[in-house]
């Protein structure tokens, strides 16, 4: 009785791995020992070369969705500025209690200013609304809240009315929705 591992690591093992290696690169033509180390390499390469691939790839796609983020972010930044800049208009996140009346050319501001939020708004709808990746779905969620937040508002509504058609027409039927439902219940 031998143990196997003793087969393995005695003498005849030895030899005749070293038999074989020296049986397959002596008996065989140049032409089938480069096939063979082709194939061996290819095996190697191939699936190094794809996992390489798909590492790029993801690392592509969150920096796309940085990009995006940031995009957004900047142009929220802007309009946050247009807010600053325009204080007597009832355009900031937070709705003034007693609103100023407002001049002709303050309503136009007015109304500007929320076309500008409704482009920002469009484009988060356009980046993350259905979207499958995590990142995404969180980012939908806070805009979500902060669209839902503003159709609350009366001006918001108003100026949705007159300039809404000009948008996409998936993000048109989404606000239409979100408008319709604070209008048929304003304390939602």
């Amino acid at each position: 009785d031998t143990d196997s591992s003793d087969v393995c690591s005695g003498p005849l093992f030895k030899r005749s791995v070293g038999m074989w290696i020296w049986e397959f690169f002596v008996t065989r033509d140049w032409e089938s020992v480069k096939l063979t180390l082709d194939i061996i390499t290819a095996g190697v390469v191939i699936p190094f070369g794809i996992l390489t691939y798909l590492r790029n790839a993801q690392k592509e796609q969150r920096d796309r969705e940085e990009d995006a983020y940031d995009a957004l972010d900047d142009r929220y930044l802007e309009y946050l500025n247009f807010c600053q800049t325009h204080p007597l208009l009832d355009v900031f996140d937070v709705a003034d209690a007693n609103p100023a009346q407002l001049t002709l050319e303050q309503q136009k501001q007015e109304l500007i200013a929320f076309v500008m939020l409704f482009t920002i708004f469009e484009r988060a709808y356009l980046k993350y609304y259905d979207q499958a990746t995590a990142i995404k779905a969180k980012q939908w969620s806070g805009w979500e809240k902060y669209i839902r937040e503003f159709c609350k508002r009366g001006n918001f509504r108003k100026a949705w009315k007159t300039q809404g058609t000009l948008f996409d027409q998936g993000f048109e039927a989404y606000m239409k929705a979100v408008i319709g439902s604070h209008e048929r219940d304003p304390g939602s």
